[in-house]
């Protein structure tokens, strides 16, 4: 006799239930080793660990309460080699993982509003906050300080595996933007990551599959995404003004059209935010959307 089942894990190993009185939230910084370019060793398990510990009856666990939290572990003098310059001010690029709730998914306006804030608190060139699949969540590096044993996770399972990403950078517009201060735009001169994009060697060079048929192909590096072209990819995906973060997500392949600014051409990870970004529009929206959403945090 055979049996063939899927198995589950919950996103952590300790026990959840409505009525714990006090919940944990974990920051791990992660050391990443200096000039090892491409290297998957240079992203370790190492670094500082902070618990924020919140009353379940009179301050849940929201964006809100994460702001807070953020701001007091950056004065925290355990952290200052993961997040300070030698001159003690906030390093200039900042990239968070997190896990798929609604106080953290940056699919969420709040999650963004939170993001913004962090980034003109704090002068930042470049802020990435992405989040793995809801199904993924026990093998990332921050989940592994609060379990006995750690689960490893290759970094091309983690490319494959991250559901939502949310990038704000500085414009060139010195009216609106404070100068940069790292080298991050002679790498990436829009700011922004390219998307994932799996490639396929075929007789006519290299070759980008339709989304949802990816059997064969894999994944590139940062370096070779950012070297390749629009002819590179297949027609279902041309139409865009710009290709979608998610154009590979499985799970949001039926939705990226409606996701879509019609006006400017601008992807968005939920309805909700579309609905804000369209009201404020005008063809450069980019900008105009993150000022709105700011007013809305305040």
């Amino acid at each position: 006799m055979h049996l063939d089942y899927k198995v589950t894990l919950p996103d952590h190993d300790w026990v959840v239930a409505g009525d714990h009185k006090l919940i944990p939230s974990v920051y791990a910084g992660i050391n990443i080793k200096p000039a090892e370019i491409e290297s998957r060793s240079a992203v370790t398990y190492s670094g500082p660990t902070y618990i924020a510990v919140h009353s379940g009856k009179h301050s849940s666990s929201t964006a809100l309460s994460h702001v807070a939290d953020f701001s007091r572990l950056l004065k925290l003098p355990e952290f200052d080699a993961v997040t300070k310059t030698t001159a003690g001010h906030v390093k200039p690029v900042l990239m968070v993982t997190v896990d798929s709730g609604p106080d953290e998914n940056p699919r969420y306006d709040k999650v963004i509003c939170v993001a913004i804030h962090h980034f003109l608190e704090n002068d930042l060139d470049v802020f990435i906050v992405a989040t793995n699949a809801s199904t993924s969540n026990q093998t990332n590096l921050k989940s592994s300080r609060m379990t006995p044993e750690q689960f490893p996770c290759s970094g091309e399972q983690e490319r494959q595996e991250s559901k939502y990403c949310t990038q704000i950078v500085k414009c060139e517009d010195s009216g609106c933007c404070r100068p940069h201060r790292s080298s991050a735009f002679s790498l990436l001169p829009s700011g922004f990551l390219p998307p994932p994009i799996p490639l396929l060697q075929t007789s006519e060079g290299l070759k980008a599959p339709d989304p949802g048929n990816q059997i064969g192909s894999k994944f590139t590096s940062l370096f070779l995404a950012l070297a390749v072209k629009s002819d590179v990819l297949p027609r279902s995906l041309t139409g865009y003004h710009s290709m979608s973060y998610d154009a590979y997500c499985p799970s949001v392949q039926s939705v990226l059209m409606r996701r879509t600014c019609k006006k400017c051409g601008l992807y968005h990870t939920s309805l909700s935010a579309l609905k804000g970004h369209t009201r404020v529009c005008d063809v450069s929206g980019k900008i105009q959307c993150y000022r709105y959403l700011s007013l809305n945090m305040q």
